[in-house]
C-alpha cells in the first residue's frame, strides 16, 4: 500500500476528504527491527498532523490524529536529526512497547493516545479493529461535549464526563446498527464484536 492509496482509505472510511499529502505522514513497518521509522518537520506540528503506519504485507494500518500543538516543542519531546533538524521517530509495532517512540535520545512518547482508528491489526492481546476513540472536551457554559470522530454526526454533550461519554457510546451504537441494518459499510468497527463462522 502506498500514501496515496492509504490517505484514500483513511478519506474513504470518514466520507470526505481531511487527509492530504501536506498534513499526512506515511511510513511502511521495518520488519527488521518491528517499527516505523519518521522524519516530520517539527513545524508539521503547529497543525493537525495524520500519521499512517502500514503493517508488514499491508495486513494492517493505523490512523494516528496529533492535534495542532497539542505537543507545542516536539524538539523537547522527541530526538532531532543534525543534519536536517527533522523529528526523528521509531515508533514501535510489537507490545508491550506498542505505539512507543524508541527512538535513542527520545524520551519514550507514548503515541497510543493520538490512534484515530485501526484497520485489521490483531495484537496479543486480541484483535484492535473496532476500537472506537471518544473525545471529551469541557464547555464554556460547563457541559461536556463527547464526540466520536471516526463515525460521523456521534456528537453528544453532558453535564458530567460520564454521562457524556455514556451518551456518546450509546450514540455510536445506535448508528453502526442503522449502518448494518441498512447494508452500509462499517469498515472494520464491529468486526471485532462479530465473526461469522
Amino acid at each position: 500500500m502506498d500514501k496515496e492509496s492509504a490517505i484514500a482509505k483513511v478519506n474513504g472510511h470518514l466520507g470526505y476528504r481531511l487527509l492530504d499529502g501536506r498534513n499526512t505522514s506515511f511510513a511502511h513497518i521495518n520488519l527488521a527491527k518491528e517499527v516505523w521509522w519518521l522524519n516530520i518537520s517539527p513545524r508539521k506540528f503547529k497543525s493537525d498532523l495524520h500519521i499512517i503506519l502500514v503493517k508488514e504485507s499491508d495486513s494492517g494500518l493505523v490512523w494516528l490524529r496529533i492535534k495542532g500543538n497539542s505537543i507545542p516543542t516536539p524538539e523537547k519531546v522527541f530526538r532531532v536529526r543534525q543534519d536536517n533538524g527533522l523529528i526523528d521517530l521509531e515508533i514501535s509495532s510489537r507490545p508491550p512497547r506498542y505505539m512507543t517512540d524508541i527512538k535513542s535520545g527520545g524520551t519514550g512518547y507514548d503515541f497510543a493516545e493520538h490512534i484515530e482508528y485501526q484497520w485489521g491489526l490483531t495484537e496479543e492481546k486480541g484483535t484492535a479493529e473496532g476500537i472506537i476513540r471518544i473525545e471529551i472536551e469541557q464547555e464554556t457554559d460547563g457541559r461536556w461535549i463527547a464526540e466520536a470522530p471516526a463515525i460521523p454526526g456521534v456528537l453528544v454533550y453532558g453535564e458530567t464526563t460520564a454521562e457524556a461519554v455514556a451518551k456518546a457510546q450509546a450514540l455510536a451504537l445506535r448508528v453502526l446498527a442503522e449502518r448494518i441494518e441498512h447494508g452500509e459499510s462499517t469498515e472494520g468497527l464491529v468486526s471485532a464484536w462479530f465473526r461469522a463462522e
